[in-house]
């Protein structure tokens, strides 16, 4: 199981096809369950039919919400949805895209669910937007899926990813905004190891003189 965080591209990138709509903001406030399904395009399923049917991780997860909101559990479907998409990177796996945690209302539901997902994921991948380099702007991520994780009984399984570096490197210092982004990761217990930074040169800006 990968859980995702931000940048909804990786999983249209890794499955090949557009599943997730992608874009320099946020553009999904819920989380996305993807899987194995037995159309060639997607289909979206409300949350729902997550909560209810028990081959799903979140079977019964409005009750997880109604715990630190109650009532809330009752608006799952505006936690959660489902894709299903005949594609064999998706056999055998379960691939979840979380929103940010900006969504007041929704917050706290928001992060308990972030919790059961990191708790029954086999890898969970972390991503920074190195397109905004200030760490403060990144700080209830930097602390609930940072701090939080650094103590987690499958530590090893969080992989933190310094993504958008080829939209950036035109623009920014790349060491610079690297090393912002460490200090600011060690600032919250990960001195070193899992942390990487990712290029992807199909979305890589053109550089007018490579000299």
């Amino acid at each position: 199981m990968i859980t995702h965080y931000e940048q909804l591209d990786k999983n249209n990138h890794y499955i090949g096809k557009k599943i997730q709509e992608s874009s320099n903001q946020a553009v999904d406030d819920k989380f996305t369950v993807v899987c194995y399904g037995n159309n060639e395009e997607a289909v979206t399923l409300p949350g729902l039919a997550l909560d209810t049917d028990p081959r799903f991780p979140f079977y019964n997860i409005s009750q997880e919400v109604n715990k630190v909101e109650p009532g809330e559990g009752n608006r799952v479907n505006l936690y959660l949805q489902l894709k299903t998409l005949k594609s064999d990177k998706l056999k055998g796996k379960i691939l979840i895209d979380s929103p940010g945690f900006d969504a007041d209302s929704q917050r706290d539901g928001i992060l308990r669910i972030t919790d059961h997902i990191v708790n029954m994921s086999d890898l969970v991948l972390i991503f920074f937007d190195a397109r905004h380099p200030e760490p403060g702007a990144m700080r209830d991520t930097l602390e609930h899926l940072v701090a939080a994780t650094l103590t987690h009984r499958d530590a090893n399984k969080v992989l933190y990813i310094l993504n958008q570096i080829d939209t950036t490197a035109k623009e920014d210092n790349l060491e610079d905004v690297i090393g912002s982004w460490q200090r600011a990761l060690s600032q919250k217990g990960l001195i070193s190891g899992n942390f990487y930074s990712i290029y992807n040169e199909n979305a890589a800006n053109i550089f007018e003189n490579e000299v």
